[in-house]
């Protein structure tokens, strides 16, 4: 049996796994998995330049599931999160007892009633808190909440602009 459909169902749930990180999650040699991500067609799977693997789409069918209806914002939105999560790899790492973040107490330029939360886009996420756009978090500060996953805070911090922000720049602008 061939691993290509193992390996596209792990890029599902996983995206942007190297190939050695594949072979360990699924019991397989390397050079099995390497061989099954190029015999893929080209429209299944794509490799960053960093030489980690991505589903070309997460197809909602394939799972039994009818697709939600999605709203521009949620899709600019998702559009967004992809550019960043494939620029930084696993994420932003910030020290959460260091002085290169501003926890916000508000969103900036944000409307009341208007979904902006990316939980109801990524359910498959580690969410730790209700999320309210309207109404951030910040009994607890960040320095002391001990479980990772997702709050709902906000911070800002600054960052070069790469290619995929000056991108996204550019295409908003217009």
């Amino acid at each position: 049996m061939s691993p290509a459909e193992p390996i596209q169902q792990l890029l599902a749930r996983k995206p942007g796994l190297k190939a050695q990180q594949i072979a360990d999650e699924l019991g397989l040699d390397r050079s099995q998995v390497v061989a099954a991500l190029h015999s893929l067609q080209s429209g299944e799977v794509t490799q960053d330049n960093a030489y980690r693997w991505w589903a070309r789409s997460a197809s909602p069918q394939a799972s039994g599931a009818a697709p939600a209806p999605r709203t521009f914002l949620a899709s600019l939105c998702r559009y967004y999160l992809e550019c960043l999560a494939r620029e930084s790899g696993s994420g932003v790492s910030i020290p959460v007892d260091s002085s290169d973040y501003v926890a916000l107490s508000e969103l900036p330029f944000t409307r009341p009633g208007h979904d902006l939360w990316p939980s109801r886009c990524r359910p498959e996420w580690d969410w730790r808190e209700a999320h309210d756009p309207d109404a951030l978090s910040g009994d607890v500060p960040l320095a002391e909440l001990i479980a990772p996953g997702n709050y709902n805070r906000a911070v800002l911090f600054g960052g070069t602009r790469s290619l995929y922000t000056y991108g996204l720049e550019i295409e908003t602008a217009h």
